[in-house]
């Protein structure tokens, strides 16, 4: 269902977040696969890279989410703009900012970055 544009919306085009979220994806099954690693005991990874493995984690999540919530209202064949709140476009650039870094990072010896 489609929103009213009000005063303080950003007009996303719905392909682009098609494509963050493609983006996102495969850090996400990344993420879990660690996670498991970790709580199954197949992996021990120290406190500090274990929160990082869980900030990842959760902004990963939450990009999925709200970006999944918005293809949802639209079309992307059709190349539809809605209009979002300023600050859930800032959460979707800071989370996508994030997994950016994620990308760069290592979780004990384990680098992120996929092929």
């Amino acid at each position: 269902m489609k929103r009213d544009k009000k005063e303080k919306d950003v007009e996303v085009n719905l392909a682009i977040l098609g494509v963050i979220k493609s983006a996102a994806e495969p850090m996400l099954h990344r993420l879990d696969s660690l996670l498991e690693d970790h709580y199954t005991g197949s992996a021990n990874y120290s406190n500090i890279d274990l929160m990082a493995l869980l900030e990842f984690r959760a902004s990963t999540q939450i990009l999925n989410v709200m970006i999944e919530e918005y293809l949802d209202m639209g079309d992307v064949s059709k190349e539809d703009k809605i209009p979002m709140p300023f600050e859930h476009f800032t959460l979707i650039a800071t989370t996508s900012k994030t997994i950016e870094s994620a990308y760069r990072s290592l979780i004990g010896n384990v680098p992120l970055w996929t092929h």
